[in-house]
């Protein structure tokens, strides 16, 4: 098990990704703008392998992805996330 650290300033929040994400991973693996770059959308069964190695990258290394929110709204900041890099 890992120790969570969490990056916190006035405006944001980064976090390290967790499983209860997944449902945000698949709605940007399927949005067009955010995969333009990034070989394009993915079906929700390969965000959910992407997630679930970035989940054991962690594990086994104690570092990885971030998942960045805005504090004073609590979402995801879609342009601060590339999922797929």
């Amino acid at each position: 098990m890992r120790a969570e650290v969490n990056l916190v300033t006035e405006r944001l929040q980064l976090r390290p990704v967790r499983s209860d994400d997944l449902d945000m991973v698949e709605v940007l693996g399927a949005d067009p703008r955010v995969m333009t770059s990034l070989g394009g959308v993915v079906t929700a069964d390969k965000s959910a392998a992407w997630l679930a190695r970035q989940l054991t990258h962690w594990s086994e290394h104690g570092f990885g992805r971030y998942r960045s929110e805005e504090r004073r709204v609590g979402k995801e900041c879609r342009s601060r996330w590339s999922p797929y890099h």
